[in-house]
């Protein structure tokens, strides 16, 4: 597998579980069909809140995976040279 593919993966991967762990906590105590916005009842399909707050959750954990392997990218560098 090539180095970029895999350090992709290894950013994404986590950042999956972790927004799957997220979406479980979130709408255990949450129901998509009590959303009030400004005393008005939106009544949204519970799948598409489901399959966006689910792609917010994944794209923020995948941000700051990415961010983390950037700032870590010079440790990775400097620990290969003599």
């Amino acid at each position: 597998m090539p180095r970029t593919t895999r350090q992709w993966i290894t950013v994404l991967w986590p950042a999956f579980l972790a927004a799957s762990a997220l979406e479980l906590l979130v709408f255990a105590g949450f129901d998509p069909q009590d959303v009030n916005l400004f005393g008005l009842s939106l009544e949204p399909e519970r799948a598409a809140v489901y399959s966006i707050t689910f792609l917010l959750f994944w794209l923020i954990t995948a941000a700051a995976g990415i961010v983390t392997r950037a700032m870590s990218a010079g440790d990775d560098q400097s620990a290969d040279s003599p």
